[in-house]
């Protein structure tokens, strides 16, 4: 009957705001309980089955669970319920890096990337210098032990920070020639802390982490009379990685040339021309660890000198060496 309507549209829509809010309270981390958390998201669930923010809060609490698996399954639901949704793509795929799937956060990432790109989905990121990806992509490589790989990302970040730098150069003689003082003095102090932006940080450490590792296995190795074995075999095992990679891209420019035109499936090695040199990091696996780690030391010492976590990572090398 009208008289058991409610006066202010849909009760249900209501109930579940209520239930999203508390769930989000005892989510928060000054208020956290997240056995009650997650019962109020489902109660929420329950009344609003398609509802995109409740099912990312459900991803949010498995991860603040601990389960990065149940959150990356989450998540990427989350982005199933809204295919348009460019936010909700980049959190899914930022969840499964944090589960270590590289491969399937590539994917995700590639249905908003640039289809026509050579290279495929992770090129189009680099032309976009897109250093969240590159850096959570890098930190799920070494989570797996693929220290080449990670060592690939961490230097691609690197780069991505030089690049940012040398592109001022032309911005000097024009804002003098032009008059743009207050832009030129704001661009200088931009460049004075642009290595304190947290991605190269991260990045950064994490490299350093990386080579003191290697380092210290090497010097273990050593100790025991075991010279190159675990690094032989590590490098063997980055080269085999190398030649699938290799072999995957292929396949995978074959199919888009394949897509743009089916009667140029023979030619479709071309679009394999430009690929990541070295997208394993064979090479930086074989330089020596210390002085590898200190071209990361002496920038982050030297733009980043407030930062404890760099100042501990330049005393660990600067002990080594």
């Amino acid at each position: 009957s009208d008289a058991d309507r409610p006066a202010n549209g849909d009760a249900t829509k209501g109930e579940a705001a209520a239930l999203y809010y508390l769930a989000q309270h005892y989510n928060y981390h000054l208020s956290r309980d997240l056995a009650k958390a997650m019962e109020y998201v489902d109660l929420a669930i329950e009344k609003v089955p398609k509802s995109l923010e409740f099912h990312m809060t459900k991803a949010r609490i498995w991860k603040h669970k601990g389960n990065l698996e149940k959150a990356s399954e989450w998540m990427n639901h989350a982005r199933s319920l809204d295919t348009r949704d460019r936010y909700i793509c980049t959190k899914a795929a930022k969840y499964q890096l944090r589960n270590n799937k590289n491969d399937e956060a590539i994917k995700t990432m590639g249905l908003f990337t640039r289809a026509e790109t050579v290279g495929g989905p992770f090129m189009d990121l680099i032309d976009m210098q897109a250093v969240w990806y590159i850096t959570e992509d890098g930190e799920a490589f070494a989570r797996s032990g693929d220290e080449g790989s990670a060592l690939r990302r961490f230097e691609l970040v690197q780069t991505i920070f030089d690049t940012w730098v040398e592109d001022q150069f032309d911005f000097h003689a024009f804002s003098l020639r032009k008059g743009f003082i207050r832009a030129y003095v704001d661009m200088l102090s931009w460049e004075d802390r642009i290595r304190e932006h947290p991605f190269y940080s991260r990045a950064a450490l994490d490299a350093v982490a990386i080579y003191l590792k290697r380092h210290d296995r090497a010097a273990a190795a050593a100790a025991n009379g075991d010279v190159n074995g675990a690094d032989a075999a590590e490098r063997k095992k980055a080269a085999k990685k190398a030649i699938k990679e290799k072999q995957k891209q292929e396949r995978e420019a074959a199919e888009r040339a394949a897509k743009k035109d089916p009667n140029k499936g023979s030619s479709a090695k071309e679009g394999a021309t430009r690929e990541l040199e070295d997208p394993s990091g064979l090479k930086l696996l074989d330089a020596e660890p210390l002085a590898a780690a200190m071209k990361y030391v002496a920038h982050l010492l030297q733009f980043s000198p407030k930062s404890i976590d760099a100042q501990l990572a330049g005393f660990d090398v600067y002990l080594r060496r």
